[in-house]
């Protein structure tokens, strides 16, 4: 599901957008409007949809993404203007984000999993991993090949396969937790303790800002880093599949880092560990701003590959320890609904820098520094750390 949700919608995005801008004549932050519209849009849906998760079979909801996605890219090959493409981001697509991504992933998997819940989600997370090493040179190479609309159709082709996949497997365990798993931990399935949560107690809650700001922030990175790091390869000088390789080169390290923050998750503070991704963020950023060349290019994004890491266990881990499993969805979905605001505003800050000063340079300069913000602001505290 992760394979399929992020290579297709995300990574292949940043290799087909030059083509996008020169068929449209579009700008690049027009061009970037389309992943942000992805991400705000699964944002302020994955409150409905934790509620609805509590009340419907998980398989249902990953068929609608898996449904909703194919639509989406098959008609972004007839897309005449860059305004379509961008409604079916917003629309269709977005379905993959909210149903087949990182929401229902994280719902599934802290039900089957307890005592190793982080590096469950860690080794899932390699999904999402091997589409950044995979789709990329796959989609340059359908590109001068079939061009951006022979790649799309393929893309929506591939999203069908994963149907059969989802409706028998995306399902939860009977009883909540299996029993082989209850066994070894001694405990009982989770159950709702009380009545649902409301927006009032996650406000209040220093744990909430904690992860909508912080996992937020290494999220918002990557859909500016999707859609941006292709085209400003290719600004310095990097043909088109060099500059798609940087994409892989993230995932290959993302691999590593989902493995190491996925062990972390079960053995330290998350606060740690969230820490640590962001640091390894602001670093990359720094680099991807100073780099001349590909070989610092190369360097940074090795570094964020293991900042991006943290960003999945991290996320279905810390929520599952602060909130509990009883309304870990209406949880996973309010922290995803409020990280809306960041992931819709880096990704269209690159793409407005770009166009303002015709460097990517000053973007990733500031958003550095706003990974050292949010990094200040994971030290707050409402409650003693497990």
């Amino acid at each position: 599901m992760l394979l399929i949700s992020a290579g297709p919608v995300f990574y292949a995005y940043g290799v087909f957008a030059p083509d996008l801008v020169t068929a449209f004549g579009a700008s690049r932050a027009a061009v970037n409007l389309a992943l942000t519209a992805v991400l705000v849009v699964s944002g302020l849906a994955s409150a409905p949809v934790g509620w609805l998760a509590a009340r419907m079979p998980l398989h249902w909801l990953a068929m609608g993404g898996v449904l909703g996605t194919a639509a989406g890219l098959a008609l972004v090959a007839g897309a005449q203007a860059m305004w379509q493409v961008i409604a079916l981001y917003t629309t269709l697509i977005s379905a993959a984000d909210v149903l087949l991504g990182m929401l229902v992933i994280n719902l599934l998997l802290a039900h089957w999993f307890e005592r190793r819940r982080g590096l469950a989600i860690g080794i899932a997370a390699l999904g999402a991993s091997t589409a950044a090493i995979v789709f990329p040179p796959w989609a340059a190479y359908l590109q001068g090949w079939l061009g951006w609309r022979g790649g799309f159709l393929v893309f929506a082709g591939l999203t069908l396969l994963l149907a059969p996949l989802v409706w028998w497997l995306a399902r939860r365990p009977a009883g909540g937790i299996p029993v082989w798993e209850r066994r070894l931990v001694g405990g009982t399935p989770p159950v709702p303790a009380g009545p649902p949560p409301g927006w009032g107690l996650f406000l209040r809650s220093a744990d909430f800002w904690i992860i909508t700001l912080g996992v937020g922030t290494l999220m918002a990175f990557n859909g500016a880093v999707m859609a941006s790091l292709v085209s400003h390869g290719r600004a310095l000088g990097l043909d088109a599949l060099t500059a798609a390789s940087l994409v892989s080169t993230v995932g290959m390290t993302a691999m590593i880092g989902k493995l190491v923050f996925g062990a972390l998750a079960d053995r330290v503070d998350l606060r740690w560990a969230l820490r640590l991704g962001l640091l390894a963020g602001a670093v990359a950023m720094a680099l991807f701003a100073l780099a001349g060349d590909g070989h610092l290019l190369y360097v940074a994004a090795l570094i964020y590959g293991l900042s991006l890491g943290a960003m999945l266990p991290v996320w279905g881990a810390l929520t599952a320890e602060c909130f509990g499993l009883g309304h870990y969805g209406r949880a996973l979905g309010a922290t995803r609904a409020a990280m809306t605001p960041v992931n819709f505003a880096y990704p269209l800050l690159v793409g407005a820098v770009f166009d303002c000063t015709g460097s990517y340079r000053p973007a990733w300069a500031i958003l550095s520094a706003l990974a050292l913000v949010a990094l200040g602001l994971s030290f707050l505290r409402s409650r003693p750390a497990r």
